[in-house]
């Protein structure tokens, strides 16, 4: 794995404890523990987890292509970077 590489998967891993942050803003754990309620009978986390699930998704959609256009000699962009040009959430 090059050092590019690393850096990547890196921006990856932040990317994802930022996503953790905003489920545990409704005391989930984890964005897997969020989304785990899709099926919930209860139907205040079932709307959660459904909301949470577009959210990241959306989230995902904006930041995918700008990884996988960077040219080699492109910087990385920071998770700052990356957080500023995500959507919002709105919890229901």
């Amino acid at each position: 794995m090059t050092d590019r590489d690393k850096e990547l998967y890196q921006l990856a891993i932040e990317i994802g404890f930022f996503m953790d942050s905003i489920a545990q803003q409704r005391k989930y754990s984890s964005t897997e523990s969020c989304v785990s309620y899709m099926h919930s009978t209860v139907a205040q986390w079932k709307s959660e987890a459904a909301v949470f699930s577009a959210w990241r998704d959306s989230s995902w959609t904006r930041i995918t292509p700008i990884i996988d256009s960077l040219q080699p000699t492109d910087p990385v962009p920071t998770i700052s970077e990356l957080v500023a040009i995500l959507p919002g959430i709105v919890w229901p």
